[in-house]
């Protein structure tokens, strides 16, 4: 089946969805020789510490309120994809977007769309990066196919970039129901938020690396977004600088520090995906990879002993990501690699949404503290 894309949309300083808020750890390459913790990077500090806000309570209004905007934007927008309505699409767009994509362009695109096969939304999910930058997710079911479509909207409400690409079929999970002995806690104080998490990949974009199927990528949302200012600099970000804290106890197997921090939303580092990190051996075939911290920050080096709770470094944007978050994900391997297989992930004694949860699983779109 050919798959219709959205031509003619000019290059813009987000990624796609697929990547908005953390391209993360790629697709799991073997790491190069790094620095070594004994990088002298001066280390700086963030807006909040710790996280802000405190609880669920103080956030859940000005979250919801703007999930529940973008997703009526968003569902109204790709109903008029569904229904075949090129106009009322067109009408959506901001300026620029209406001059790089002709109603024309799109008209052609959607009859290719609706010609090949109906089309349905089986899920979908919003999420406001800031104030000037929010974005709408669907699945499409598309005949035998599942196509990804995403609407970038600004303050006005208007579509200023939109992305279609093909969702493959996930393979069989090979670690399905395992599950660790280990007790693990969050990484973080405070409030986080859950960006990606579960296994879907509408609600998790590393399940299809293998080695990354259970990964976490947690931000801080305040005041409408991840970010204060504009975003343009790694301090406006409300995780930047937050002290990131072994989940359980075990031995550092490598500890990669020295790598420079990118340029939010710009920066890539596709080199050295995790950046600066952390694997801690929690059990026998367990490792446990934290990535992206800040050069200079981390507190322990490879042969060391941690306990669980104990600092090991600070949230940093180092590595292929696009903005500052901690990245986290437990495999069967010693190294970040190809071949490795990504282990489910609970955590225990914590609060999802304001409610306790003994153990599990946190899922995307989540508010996680400890309790």
């Amino acid at each position: 089946m050919a798959y219709p894309r959205f031509m003619g949309v000019r290059p813009f300083i987000l990624l796609t969805a697929a990547a908005l808020l953390a391209s993360a750890c790629g697709s799991g390459s073997e790491q190069p020789a790094t620095p070594s913790i004994s990088s002298t990077v001066p280390v700086t500090t963030s807006p909040g510490e710790p996280a802000e806000p405190a609880s669920f309570a103080d956030i859940e209004d000005e979250y919801e309120e703007s999930v529940r905007v973008l997703l009526a934007a968003g569902r109204a927008a790709v109903d008029e994809v569904v229904t075949n309505d090129p106009d009322g699409l067109h009408a959506r767009f901001d300026q620029d977007m209406a001059a790089e994509l002709p109603i024309e362009d799109l008209r052609a695109t959607l009859d290719e769309m609706t010609g090949q096969a109906p089309l349905s939304v089986l899920a979908d999910r919003a999420f406001q990066q800031s104030p000037a930058v929010g974005f709408y997710r669907a699945e499409l079911d598309f005949g035998p196919e599942v196509l990804a479509l995403t609407f970038f909207f600004n303050e006005e409400g208007e579509v200023f970039r939109l992305d279609l690409e093909p969702q493959p079929p996930l393979p069989p999970d090979p670690a399905a129901g395992y599950a660790s002995e280990v007790a693990f806690l969050l990484p973080v104080e405070g409030l986080w938020f859950v960006f990606w998490g579960g296994d879907t990949t509408l609600d998790n974009y590393h399940v299809v690396a293998p080695g990354q199927r259970h990964a976490y990528d947690i931000v801080v949302w305040n005041d409408g977004g991840t970010h204060s200012g504009d975003g343009s600099v790694n301090e406006d970000y409300w995780a930047y600088g937050q002290p990131v804290f072994s989940p359980a106890a075990g031995t550092v197997v490598t500890a990669i520090d020295g790598l420079p921090d990118q340029t939010p939303q710009l920066g890539r580092d596709e080199a050295n995906p995790v950046g600066n990190h952390v694997v801690i051996e929690v059990a026998d075939g367990e490792y446990l990879l934290i990535a992206h911290m800040q050069p200079g920050s981390l507190t322990v080096a490879e042969g060391d002993t941690v306990e669980s709770g104990q600092q090991i470094g600070l949230v940093g944007n180092s590595g292929n990501t696009s903005e500052p978050h901690i990245h986290l994900h437990l495999q069967d391997q010693p190294t970040f690699n190809t071949t490795a297989t990504g282990l489910p992930l609970e955590f225990t004694d914590y609060l999802a949404d304001g409610q306790p949860v003994e153990r599990g699983q946190p899922t995307a779109d989540q508010f996680i503290a400890a309790r």
